[in-house]
C-alpha cells in the first residue's frame, strides 16, 4: 500500500494495484488481493467516473479467472463483481466485455451449483438465444428437458384417452353383433317352438310319445331362459359402456371449463397489476421492453403531518384510513384515465402520457388532482363530525422525459424512472397543503385554462433550481371568465 500511496499518476496507480492484487492472489492471500482490487476500482471511479470503474472491475475479473479460479472464495468474489457490473450496465453498453467474462467463467467452471449461480446472475442480462447457448455448452438445458417431459406426459394422457375411446367403440360393436346374433337365434327358436307345438298336437293322440314331448318343451324353456340371460348381460354391458363414455366426455368438458376459467382469472390479475398495453405485450412476447417517452406527467400525493397522525391512531385504524382514501383515489384515477404506479407508505404516485400519449394527458392529471382535493375536503368534513383527525395532502406535478418498463421476476411491477420523477417529488414536498404545485414545463402544456401563482424556486440535487407555481381552477366572474 505504501508503494501505491507514493504513486501520483492515476493510471499508474490502477496498473500497480491490479498487478499487486494478481501477485497476492497467486500466492493464495485472498483478502490482501481483494483489497488491492478494491483500491484500483475506487481510483478508477474517482479518476474516470462509473465507466472507468467498470473497466477496472472487468480487468480484476479477468485476473481472477486467470489466477486460481477454482478456489471458492475467488468464485464468490467474481460472481459479486459480475452481478455489480450487470446491475449498472442497464443499457448493455459493456455487453461485449461482460459477455467475454461470462463465457470464460462458464468454460472454467464445472460445478453445477456454481454454474446455477452464474446462470441466475446473467439470465435477465442476456438475450434468450445467448442464455440457451450458455446453458447448452455445459449440457444443462434443464428447462427444455422439463418442458419436453411435460409435453410427453400430456401426449401420454391424450393417447390413453384415445385408446379408451377406441376400446369402448369396439365393445359397442361387439355388443351389437351379440344382439344381432341373439335376435337371429331367438327367431330360429320361435320357429322351432311352432314346429314342436305342431308335433305335440299330432302326437297328443299318441300316449307312448307324451313323455318325449314334455322333455322337448322343458328343453325349449331352458333355451329361452339362457337367451334371456345373455340378452340381459348384453344390455348391462351396453349400459356400462355408455356410462363410461359419458364419464370420460364429462371429465374432458370439466377440464376444458377449468382451464378457460383459470386463463380468464390470470388475465384479470395481470390487467390489475399492469396497464393493458403493457400486459398485452407481456402476454404476446413473454417480456416487456423498456421504452423512452419524451413527454410524461408525474404526480405525487403525500399527506401532511402523517407521522403525527400515526402516533394518534392505532395501526389497524391507520391502515383502514389509508385504505379508504387510496381506494377512492383508485376510482378517481379510472375516471380521469390516470395510470397508478404505486403507493409508497402514505404517498400515492401516478402518471399520464404513458404508455399511450394523448393531447390532453397533462390536463387530465391536473383535473385528477383537483378531484383529489375535493374528495379530501368532503371526507374530512365527515371525519370532523365523528371527531377524527383530518387528512390534508400536498400534490406535485412535473412534465418531462421518462423511461418506463416492468422490473422484477417475482411480484413484478410497472415503474418509471428519470429526473422527472425526482422533480415531481420535490415539487410536492415544497408545496402547500390542499394545493397543487407544478413546474413551468407542466404550465407550458396547459395553456390559459387555469390561474397560476408563482411561489418561488425549489432546489433539486445535481440540477438547476426549478420554478414553482400553484395552479388554481379558473374563477368565473359575473360577466365571464377572468383573463
Amino acid at each position: 500500500m505504501q508503494v501505491l500511496k507514493a504513486t501520483n499518476n492515476d493510471q499508474e496507480f490502477i496498473r500497480l494495484a491490479l498487478q499487486m492484487g494478481q501477485s497476492y492472489l497467486e500466492a493464495g492471500q485472498w483478502a490482501t488481493a481483494f483489497d488491492f482490487f478494491a483500491e484500483a476500482e475506487k481510483k478508477g471511479r474517482k479518476f474516470g467516473g462509473l465507466n472507468a470503474q467498470n473497466v477496472v472491475m472487468i480487468a480484476s475479473c479477468e485476473v481472477m479467472i486467470n489466477c486460481c479460479y477454482q478456489e471458492n472464495r475467488v468464485k464468490s468474489a467474481l460472481f459479486r463483481k459480475l452481478e455489480g457490473l450487470i446491475e449498472r450496465d442497464k443499457n448493455k453498453l459493456l455487453q461485449p466485455k461482460i459477455m467475454g467474462l461470462i463465457n470464460r467463467a462458464n468454460q472454467e467452471e464445472k460445478d453445477s451449483e456454481y454454474l446455477g449461480q452464474l446462470y441466475g446472475i446473467v439470465k435477465q442480462y442476456l438475450s434468450a438465444d445467448d442464455y440457451d447457448r450458455l446453458k447448452a455448452e455445459n449440457g444443462l438445458a434443464i428447462e427444455a428437458e422439463k418442458m419436453k417431459e411435460s409435453l410427453a406426459i400430456g401426449e401420454g394422457k391424450k393417447d390413453s384417452l384415445e385408446r379408451n375411446l377406441s376400446m369402448t367403440s369396439i365393445q359397442l360393436n361387439q355388443v351389437n353383433e351379440v344382439k344381432d346374433s341373439m335376435s337371429n337365434e331367438l327367431f330360429a327358436k320361435d320357429g322351432l317352438i311352432k314346429n314342436v307345438e305342431y308335433k305335440l298336437f299330432l302326437d297328443s293322440l299318441m300316449d307312448l310319445r307324451r313323455e318325449d314331448l314334455l322333455n322337448q318343451q322343458l328343453e325349449i324353456i331352458t333355451i329361452k331362459q339362457k337367451a334371456n340371460d345373455r340378452m340381459r348381460i348384453a344390455l348391462i354391458a351396453l349400459a356400462t359402456s355408455l356410462l363410461l363414455i359419458s364419464f370420460f366426455l364429462y371429465k374432458i368438458w370439466s377440464y376444458s371449463k377449468i382451464i378457460k376459467k383459470e386463463k380468464a382469472r390470470s388475465e384479470e390479475l395481470l390487467l390489475n397489476i399492469l396497464p393493458s398495453e403493457i400486459a398485452r405485450e407481456l402476454k404476446d412476447n413473454g417480456k416487456v421492453e423498456t421504452d423512452y417517452y419524451e413527454h410524461g406527467n408525474i404526480m405525487f400525493v403525500d399527506f401532511v403531518g402523517f407521522s403525527q397522525i400515526a402516533k394518534l391512531r392505532s395501526p389497524k385504524e391507520l391502515v383502514a384510513d389509508l385504505n379508504d382514501c387510496f381506494m377512492a383515489l383508485d376510482e378517481l384515477a379510472l375516471k380521469f384515465g390516470v395510470e397508478k404506479i404505486k403507493t409508497i407508505g402514505d404517498a400515492y404516485m401516478c402518471v399520464t402520457g404513458i404508455p399511450v400519449p394523448s393531447e390532453n394527458d397533462t390536463d387530465r392529471l391536473v383535473q385528477f388532482g383537483f378531484a383529489i382535493i375535493q374528495y379530501l375536503h368532503d371526507w374530512n368534513q365527515k371525519r370532523k363530525t365523528l371527531g377524527l383527525i383530518p387528512f390534508e395532502a400536498r400534490l406535485g406535478i412535473h412534465t418531462g422525459p421518462l423511461a418506463a418498463g416492468v422490473v422484477g421476476k417475482h411480484k413484478f411491477c410497472f415503474d418509471v424512472w428519470g429526473d422527472t420523477v425526482n422533480i415531481a417529488s420535490r415539487l410536492e414536498s415544497a408545496g402547500k397543503a390542499g394545493t397543487i404545485c407544478i413546474s413551468e414545463a407542466t404550465r407550458s402544456r396547459l395553456g390559459n385554462s387555469y390561474d397560476f401563482e408563482s411561489i418561488g424556486m425549489v432546489g433539486v440535487k445535481n440540477m438547476q433550481p426549478i420554478k414553482m407555481l400553484l395552479i388554481h381552477e379558473k374563477k368565473l366572474a359575473a360577466d365571464g371568465p377572468i383573463s
